[in-house]
């Protein structure tokens, strides 16, 4: 609990609370004068989308109003469906909104967040429509009113008081970038102690990592900003492959060739001096130090189309920016909010509970959201937490409160203390989800600018979205449980995937493609790492040997075409169940170590299979062991 520590908001965000709260009083306001159905949407709207700048505000806006959009026309389907059976309403909603929490488990940025959005306002509208299907297409335009009345109101909050772009981004890169050149020459010279240099590309790729995140966070908005980010990402990925290549061509420099050139201070002078060296004119050694020099020249035109020359040819094509796809974690995400969502309905269906509807939409909203999230289940918690509040806060404002007010006008002042108290959490960075669905709840129980509900009628609904928020969490610890740990050994065993139909011949991808995807699995492993409590020093070490260990085999691999079939198809066995399971890794370091009279007439595949089997042997837990040395 120490991690949920409160502590009094600063001026800075006390103000932006002050704002965010005074925006959203604004949208209810203008949305009731417009004389929209629901217009407490336009204030949710408004809370939800707040972000720090109005690159990434625009950019989730227009995500909401596409979310909206595609998911009040799915709803009008859905109601229609209603009118002639609820069971398989529930059903098509069910399969919707595990639909979308699929598709958004499998994007990035605020495609993400559009895709979560589609699911659960398509339940949003169906539910609250449901015994009034004939409405349908009005609700599905009043609720897409209400969300553009906010978004617009955000907007021009944004434009008046926020800052247009966070700074430091390329700062960092540029700082990255001489230090990474910094270690390349180091490396090549060896003229610092192995740990020592270890260490430092373990930094260095940490740092390419967390540089990584924050281009990934909110990809779409101003199309400057979006350029920019993207274009940062093919930087990030132009210094992985020269880290990569450095770290290639370390063992393949003779110790003379070393010595020769220790006064070289810089990279690209040194590489060009490499290339003269008579042992380096042919078989690996040129190879790789090809490569080391392509990389460099990439770097250097990825650099130069972000600082000044975007009309640049990049170096690196948009195949090989892929973005990783965590095709298990998004199946285990369909397939928990639909059953949970389906065992709902059915219920409702069954009893004809009232509650249930709420429950149901409770379910839909956090069981789709919290899949998306690195740590799901740590969050959820904290959801529960801000629906319990939100709920008393509205029971609180409703049954004691707003009966006691007048006028409508003064019932919207009496807002006020509930969506400051939100907005403060909000801007938090440990309550924000606390204060979001605090806000939420209150704003959808409440329904101010509707007529006030019955005591009696409301605290028969109230208790839905509690419901829903315990079944929600349940099923995120009890029905295909996930969270960082397990999301690491996804990653994991994707890279082990990728390095078997490396050295299978099954990949058919050229050399660029394939090192991107495994680049881009170990950015998102580094990422999940901390959160899976996995220490940085040891996943950094494990990330640069599956970097030597993929350079090796594919070197390893491309030797072998000049040997008979036999030979092949023995290695390509030996390797078919390499996997990141240490039971199986250590069966094909068995298989491999059989080999060995195989290469005995090539010493040059020989040392190249010693140092696959070498780094194989690395990547076992300390409590198995490889198979005896050659």
């Amino acid at each position: 609990m120490n991690n949920f520590r409160l502590s009094l908001p600063g001026r800075a965000s006390a103000w932006a609370a002050l704002r965010l709260t005074t925006a959203a009083l604004a949208a209810l306001a203008l949305s009731t004068l417009l004389g929209l159905d629901s217009p407490y949407w336009s204030a949710m709207t408004v809370l939800i989308v707040a972000q720090p700048t109005r690159g990434q505000l625009l950019g989730k806006s227009l995500a909401r109003l596409a979310g909206t959009a595609v998911g009040a026309l799915a709803a009008v389907a859905l109601l229609h469906l209603s009118e002639s059976s609820q069971l398989a309403f529930v059903i098509a909603l069910a399969l919707w909104v595990g639909g979308c929490a699929l598709l958004a488990n499998l994007l990035n940025g605020f495609h993400t967040y559009t895709a979560v959005l589609a699911g659960y306002t398509a339940a949003l509208v169906a539910l609250f429509g449901i015994h009034q299907p004939q409405s349908a297409d009005l609700m599905a335009w009043s609720r897409l009113g209400t969300v553009l009345v906010g978004v617009l109101v955000s907007m021009l909050v944004s434009w008046l008081w926020i800052p247009p772009h966070t700074l430091g981004l390329r700062q960092r890169l540029q700082k990255v970038r001489a230090e990474l050149q910094e270690v390349a020459l180091q490396l090549l010279l060896q003229s610092t102690e192995r740990q020592v240099r270890e260490e430092e590309c373990g930094r260095v790729l940490v740092e390419l990592a967390q540089i990584d995140a924050l281009c990934s966070q909110g990809s779409s908005g101003q199309s400057r900003t979006q350029r920019e980010r993207r274009q940062s990402k093919r930087v990030v990925l132009a210094l992985i492959d020269l880290l990569t290549a450095t770290r290639a061509l370390v063992d393949q420099l003779p110790a003379r060739v070393v010595q020769a050139h220790r006064d070289a201070v810089e990279l690209p002078a040194l590489i060009i001096a490499l290339e003269q060296c008579p042992e380096l004119q042919q078989g690996e050694p040129q190879r790789r130090l090809r490569y080391l020099s392509e990389a460099l020249v990439g770097l250097d035109i990825e650099w130069h189309r972000l600082d000044s020359n975007p009309a640049l040819e990049p170096a690196y094509s948009t195949a090989s920016t892929w973005e990783h796809r965590n095709w298990p974690d998004a199946l285990r995400a369909s397939i928990r909010v639909s059953s949970v969502l389906l065992l709902s309905g059915l219920t409702w269906v069954a009893t004809g509970w009232p509650m249930l509807i709420m429950a149901m939409l409770g379910v839909s909203v956090l069981g789709s959201i919290f899949s998306t999230l690195p740590a799901p289940r740590q969050s959820i918690l904290r959801a529960l937490l801000g629906t319990t509040i939100g709920t008393v806060g509205a029971a609180l404002y409703v049954v004691w409160i707003a009966p006691a007010l007048p006028t409508l006008t003064l019932q919207i002042l009496a807002l006020i203390p509930f969506l400051l108290a939100g907005s403060l959490l909000i801007w938090q960075r440990k309550t924000a989800i606390v204060g979001t669905d605090f806000s939420m709840v209150f704003l959808l129980l409440s329904a101010p600018g509707m007529p006030l509900p019955e005591a009696a009628r409301f605290l028969a609904i109230a208790p839905g979205p509690f419901l829903g928020a315990v079944v929600a969490t349940a099923a995120f610890y009890l029905l295909l449980p996930t969270g960082p740990r397990q999301r690491y050994e996804d990653l994991k065993q994707a890279q082990f995937n990728e390095l078997r139909q490396l050295a299978t011949g099954r990949s058919i991808l050229p050399e660029v493609l394939w090192r991107a995807r495994l680049h881009q699995r170990s950015l998102k492993l580094l990422q999940c790492a901390p959160l899976a409590r996995v220490p940085g020093a040891a996943a950094c070490r494990e990330q640069l040997q599956i970097f030597a260990l993929a350079s090796d085999l594919y070197a390893l691999r491309h030797r072998l075409q000049s040997c008979n079939a036999r030979v092949i198809q023995r290695f390509g066995d030996a390797l078919h169940e390499l996997s990141a399971r240490p039971e199986r890794l250590q069966q094909t370091l068995v298989s491999l170590h059989a080999l060995q009279p195989a290469f005995a007439q090539r010493p040059e595949l020989a040392t190249l299979a010693a140092k696959v089997e070498t780094q194989l042997g690395a990547l076992l837990p300390g409590e198995l062991s490889p198979p005896p040395a050659r």
